[in-house]
């Protein structure tokens, strides 16, 4: 065992972790930390973690991330939260190194989606692309709220 959870800094990982060049690594909890509603921790190569950002779940901030983290050149650190934001259907985050957290977008649960179980994927010029479990088109088979959709944020 590298770590075991204690609820104030996170509880419930259920995705995949990343690691960078130093050998430490990055990863989500679904539940705990400050506010209850997950967190973005680094795990050291010694054993040390730390809590990089504790998801509140008011004023827009996303919460219960369940989907893993990607990181860019620069270090940022980009996710999906499943539910929160200013719709209450999910965000999609941005997070520097040094634990400042961005929404880059909140999903509103309709033609847009909502409710990603993934991540997300970003290509050379910084697009972000993931799927959502719900919304798009309403009449799509027997869900009243939508079949899912793939979207892509710009920049």
């Amino acid at each position: 065992m590298l770590y075991s959870f204690q609820g104030p800094d996170g509880e419930s990982p259920c995705a995949s972790l990343i690691r960078d060049a130093q050998g430490d690594l990055f990863g989500t909890t679904q539940d705990g930390g400050a506010y209850g509603f997950g967190t973005v921790f680094e795990l050291s190569n010694a054993g040390k973690e730390t809590v990089l950002y504790g998801f509140s779940g008011r004023n827009g901030d996303g919460s219960n991330p369940n989907a893993g983290l990607i990181q860019d050149a620069a270090g940022n650190f980009y996710g999906t939260t499943y539910y929160g934001g200013a719709y209450g259907a999910c965000t999609v985050y941005k997070l520097s190194p040094q634990g400042q957290e961005t929404n880059l977008y909140g999903f509103t649960g309709l033609a847009d989606g909502g409710l990603p179980l993934a991540g997300v994927i970003q290509d050379a010029v910084g697009n972000l692309y993931g799927t959502t479990e719900y919304g798009g088109d309403p009449d799509c088979g027997t869900e009243e709220s939508g079949c899912g959709v793939v979207f892509k944020i710009a920049p």
